[in-house]
């Protein structure tokens, strides 16, 4: 069976190419488009695959259109060169970082903007719930409500 009529017949839709700023991101919707959305944020390295076929059409099977996208990076997403340096980011070290959470929630809603979306509820794992927290805090009109999966603020000390 093609993939598209295999995601037809699972519910969600083919894999799709947003453009946002510079970047293509990848993302898939599940569900019927006129319902509220929940989008969803995988962590740090994580393909938008970590966010299970039969979660989101189970979501979608309770009223919901569901976007699962691959951040920057990721999959079928842009890739950017340089090298992210995991260890020192999680010391809190972000000199030489390629790329900032802003942008990463700046990603995020780039794909709102693409899809037609004012708002959507945000569901992000590990570093997704961190953008999703970025984004709530620049973009507070975008976010309906968070769910923020074992993830935190990034801050090293209260």
């Amino acid at each position: 069976m093609d993939p598209e009529a295999q995601a037809t017949e699972n519910g969600g839709s083919p894999e799709q190419l947003a453009p946002v700023g510079k970047l293509m991101i990848s993302y898939e919707e599940f569900g019927d488009t006129t319902d509220e959305t929940i989008v969803l944020i995988m962590g740090l390295g994580m393909q938008m695959l970590g966010w299970d076929e039969e979660f989101c059409t189970a979501l979608a099977a309770r009223g919901f259109h569901v976007v699962r996208f691959d951040n920057r990076d990721v999959g079928l997403s842009s890739k950017l060169s340089g090298r992210v340096n995991i260890p020192a980011g999680m010391a809190g070290l972000t000199g030489s970082a390629v790329y900032t959470l802003d942008e990463m929630a700046g990603d995020t809603a780039g794909l709102l903007d693409h899809l037609g979306l004012e708002s959507a509820h945000i569901v992000g794992a590990s570093l997704g719930g961190m953008i999703g927290q970025q984004l709530a805090a620049n973009h507070p009109r975008r976010v309906s409500s968070l769910v923020s999966i074992m993830s935190n603020t990034g801050k090293r000390k209260l």
